[in-house]
């Protein structure tokens, strides 16, 4: 069940920020990342991050670069907007990995036992979507965007507030991969997609590293990994469908 609820909170910054980004501290936001990984807006990359220590090391992107010819941001453009327009629901598990100071995480072979562990559901039917992490979920439909949290057994929501388009969100993945200030470059990896920040980072929600697989039949993102500092985040889905319902639509 879904009951409204006033927002309280400044409708500028906060719509990109919920849909494009996701972080894991004492409160979970849901965002695309939940399946899209999008991040939050330029400007926000050169804040600090709450889970970005001082002291983290982070290692030269020398060590992370594959030597594979380098993708052009039209072929990372096509396939990030074949995600956003697809019609798919999805479930899976988003887990966080602690990194200890100064150790490079093999993105491959993660071996560690994850410090938390959320469900994620995600549904994408022509304009209508859901992305819900845990007790948290972004709602977006003919009205505008929901974002809506558990309480008991029912789910309260804010006012709907105007969805970025395709093309915005397109954009944001353009500005970070493409021309003179771009801040990634990205790899064909083995069937995925590797991203490496040009610059050594720990606040940028793509990271130092995000690997991104998606789904052959659907277009959807079906695994991603993205390592920042002190924390790995994975996350894979269980179940990818091509056929999208009025529950997969609904935060539950």
């Amino acid at each position: 069940m879904l009951v409204p609820k006033r927002n309280t909170e400044p409708v500028a910054t906060r719509g990109l920020e919920i849909i494009l980004a996701l972080f894991v501290g004492v409160v979970l936001a849901v965002g695309a990342f939940v399946a899209l990984d999008l991040g939050e807006s330029r400007d926000a990359d050169t804040s600090t991050s709450p889970e970005a220590s001082p002291s983290t090391t982070v290692p030269g992107v020398e060590n992370t670069r594959p030597t594979a010819p380098r993708a052009t941001p039209d072929e990372i453009i096509e396939v990030w907007e074949r995600a956003y327009t697809s019609t798919y629901a999805l479930e899976g598990q988003l887990e966080i990995h602690d990194v200890a100071d100064g150790e490079s995480p093999d993105l491959y072979a993660i071996t560690s036992e994850p410090a938390v562990v959320i469900e994620v559901r995600r549904a994408f039917i022509d304009g209508r979507e859901l992305d819900q992490v845990g007790d948290t979920a972004l709602s977006i439909g003919p009205s505008g965007q929901r974002t809506c949290e558990r309480s008991g057994t029912i789910f309260l929501c804010t006012d709907p507030e105007p969805a970025p388009t395709t093309e915005l969100r397109l954009e944001v993945v353009r500005s970070r991969i493409d021309g003179n200030d771009a801040d990634y470059e990205v790899w064909p990896d083995d069937g995925c997609w590797l991203a490496v920040a040009i610059e050594p980072t720990t606040s940028s929600n793509w990271g130092q590293v995000s690997r991104w697989c998606f789904d052959d039949a659907t277009g959807a993102l079906r695994e991603r990994t993205t390592w920042r500092g002190a924390r790995l985040e994975r996350f894979v889905a269980n179940e990818i469908r091509s056929e999208v319902t009025e529950d997969d639509l609904a935060p539950a």
